[in-house]
């Protein structure tokens, strides 16, 4: 259903009347920029556990760790005006050995780093000039043992810090308050060994976790630690699964990172440890409307890469940078539209339950569109988006109900008879639903006391096609009805939107 104007409503019901289409070609699809990287640089450096952070200049700062048979020697970086002319290949020794994690976060000009040691001490040191000089090294705690796995950090507006590192089963957090760092705390959880976390806090601290349930199955989590956003502060979320593997399918998943851009993006590591061994990253983004405590992620999709220490997330300005020891990659999140109604010649448009397909015919006797995808219709190509609307002239000028989404399937160029077109052809909503393949198996049998109602089912597996659900109206089964693994009656469902 889309809601139209009365003065559209008026030329849609006149004898005489005068229609028009609009068509855009964008880089977002399901609401989201579809960044396109170009890689920066390619390095002999070997891969280790790293850290990424950009200052509040635009300098990326860098930090590796080497291998054992380097010493474990903690490197750092510090690139200014990043770009492809850019030197990524110095790095700085800082000083410090048997370096076991790393990370790093910036607040405006002030950059913090952390690390554990072998000895099981963890450290920080703080820059307050965008990484040009630094402070001396604090210790600030220790873990419980030599097993720490991961460690994460994120600056609060107001200053205060959270550092939350993952040792054998627990998750621990240390706070800096007003200066002043705070003794240890743990979750309150219960699982198998962890593999990893990533934070950013955002209202509250959010988290994903890698490792092991409790019955040895791999595991990526998110979970939040409220601080009075959406959950009350001083309490943890429920975890909730992401991606799944039973142990005995070989795949584990490890080196999770996160940054708030667009919408909050991640990465994570999918190591395969079967026949033809594999450690590929991972990216994967929140669905456009809903909230990190919510849950609600696209599918994760594989990066061209090969490495089990993950690509490591920061935005600054419109940029996107994914960064490893040997690898700086930049992808630009600004929002490019392409006003392509002007050259519209013929347009179709077929909307029904289950299918949705737009076949465009654009004018192109002067050969304008001889390079779609490149260049200045670099958005004109397989993969980005589509926006279409129909209308009328009416007293108020050109006017159209909601514009509708479609991904850009296929480009044909035509010619014969005189005439010469590039032909679109789009999908929908639908189409990307039906496309829709899940990545790993999802269970939501009651278990524990824990249940999922038909719809937050319905909504997760629409957000993982990238779809969000708009709900116009629903019976109250919908949302009461939690399946189990018993029989159960038959339920009515939502009545609802879906848009893409």
């Amino acid at each position: 259903m889309k809601d139209l104007s009365q003065t559209l409503l008026a030329a849609q019901k006149s004898a005489s009347r005068r229609p028009y289409v609009t068509l855009t070609a964008t880089n977002k699809i399901a609401g989201v920029v579809r960044p396109k990287y170009e890689r920066l640089y390619t390095g002999s450096e070997t891969d280790g556990f790293h850290a990424l952070t950009v200052a509040d200049d635009g300098s990326l700062i860098r930090l590796r760790v080497t291998p054992p048979s380097d010493n474990r020697r903690l490197l750092r970086q510090r690139v200014v005006n990043p770009g492809p002319e850019s030197d990524f290949s110095q790095w700085v020794d800082t000083g410090r050995y048997d370096v076991l994690a790393v990370a790093a976060c910036t607040l405006g000009s002030t950059v913090s780093v952390f690390w554990i040691e072998g000895d099981r001490s963890i450290h920080h040191r703080k820059s307050t000039d965008n990484g040009a000089t630094w402070g001396t090294v604090e210790s600030i705690g220790s873990t419980t043992s030599a097993a720490a796995s991961g460690i994460t950090a994120a600056y609060k507006n107001n200053g205060d810090i959270g550092v939350f590192f993952t040792d054998m089963e627990m998750l621990y957090f240390i706070k800096c308050t007003s200066g002043s760092w705070q003794p240890e705390t743990t979750w309150d959880k219960t699982t198998g060994y962890l593999s990893g976390v990533g934070c950013l806090y955002d209202g509250d601290w959010n988290f994903l976790v890698t490792g092991r349930d409790a019955e040895g199955n791999y595991r990526l989590w998110s979970l939040v630690y409220g601080d009075g956003a959406s959950i009350p502060a001083g309490t943890w979320s429920d975890l909730e699964e992401l991606v799944t593997a039973t142990a005995p399918a070989g795949y584990e998943y490890i080196q999770p990172f996160m940054a708030k851009a667009d919408v909050i993006r991640s990465s994570f590591v999918e190591k395969f440890t079967g026949t033809a061994p594999y450690s590929r990253p991972y990216t994967m983004n929140i669905v456009p409307g809903s909230s990190f405590a919510e849950g609600r992620w696209s599918e994760p999709l594989p990066f061209n890469l090969s490495g089990e220490f993950g690509l490591a997330y920061g935005y600054h300005q419109g940029c996107l940078w994914l960064t490893c020891p040997f690898a700086v990659f930049r992808a630009d999140l600004s929002e490019v539209a392409i006003d392509l109604s002007g050259d519209v010649l013929a347009i179709k448009e077929e909307l029904a339950e289950g299918e949705s397909e737009l076949i465009v015919e654009l004018v192109n006797g002067d050969g304008r569109y001889a390079s779609a995808g490149t260049g200045s219709f670099s958005v004109l190509d397989v993969g980005y988006g589509l926006e279409v609307g129909f209308g009328y002239i009416t007293t108020n000028g050109v006017e159209t109900g909601i514009a509708t989404g479609f991904r850009l399937e296929a480009l044909e160029h035509v010619s014969g008879g005189g005439k010469a077109v590039l032909t679109l052809h789009a999908s929908g909503g639908w189409e990307a639903l039906s496309d829709w393949r899940a990545h790993t198996q999802f269970r939501w049998n009651e278990s524990g006391g824990e249940t999922v109602s038909v719809k937050d089912i319905l909504t997760f597996v629409l957000g993982r096609a990238g779809i969000p659900l708009e709900v116009k109206s629903e019976s109250a089964a919908i949302a009461g009805f939690f399946p189990i693994s018993q029989s159960t009656p038959e339920t009515t469902v939502a009545e609802s939107s879906v848009s893409f």
